[in-house]
């Protein structure tokens, strides 16, 4: 049987995500969608809160690894990457006590991500201009 194909197009993700808490966050946190990411990078990915309250400031989601129970963040960014991003980042896990890191974001910072020594997956075939970015830190050793 044969399957039909249609063409990738580049879309502005502020066209599909007009915002990025109520937009975007709420969509990656339906059970479909993590379970995407979840198989994409390996880890399991279980929700717990969206916009989940660490001071003043919210993550965008709190999660857990279940089988190993770790908890894990995903900060989306549908913006180039930024210091304030990585600040909260810091915020959320030390927060949380979270021993997995996800931050969502567009336009990355390829020499940033290779120093770092975070693992990396484009979500755009076209890895020299990749449209979003899924970079993920872990305590766990293999």
């Amino acid at each position: 049987m044969k399957k039909p194909l249609s063409k990738l197009s580049k879309v502005d993700l502020r066209d599909v995500w007009g915002h990025e808490a109520l937009d975007f966050t709420n969509w990656l946190a339906q059970k479909e969608n993590l379970d995407v990411l979840s198989q994409e990078i390996g880890i399991e990915i279980k929700l717990i809160k969206t916009e989940a309250n660490v001071g003043r400031f919210n993550v965008d989601i709190l999660a857990e690894e279940e089988s190993a129970n770790r908890k894990i963040i995903i900060e989306n960014q549908l913006e180039d990457t930024n210091h304030d991003h990585l600040g909260k980042i810091i915020t959320y896990a030390a927060g949380y006590d979270a021993e997995i890191i996800i931050w969502i974001h567009y336009c990355p910072n390829v020499s940033r991500i290779k120093s770092t020594g975070c693992h990396a997956l484009t979500l755009n075939p076209d890895s020299l201009n990749p449209q979003v970015l899924v970079e993920w830190a872990s305590s766990r050793t293999k």
